[in-house]
């Protein structure tokens, strides 16, 4: 099996959409995919603008976008996955 890493750039409305589905992808009990690093990458902070378009924003705020994303999938109770987020 191959292993291989991928990048997010940009975690605004779309990115943070993406950025669900590929922590879905890493959850995946159905296939081994070989995803070892999963990298975010925006130099953004959340700020009041951002609450009604995207779903960290509320308890994020002021912190910046791509640590956000890491320490939500970190210390979700659902990451089981050998997958790193960066």
């Amino acid at each position: 099996m191959r292993e291989f890493n991928m990048a997010i750039v940009g975690l605004g409305g779309v990115g943070g959409i993406i950025a669900d589905n590929m922590f879905a992808f890493t959850r995946s009990t159905i296939f081994d995919w070989g995803l070892k690093n999963l990298l975010f990458v925006d130099r953004d902070t959340y700020s009041q603008r951002n609450i009604p378009r995207q779903k960290a924003a509320g308890r994020m705020l002021g912190r910046n976008k791509a640590v956000a994303w890491r320490d939500i999938y970190m210390s979700s109770k659902y990451n089981r996955s050998g997958v790193k987020f960066l």
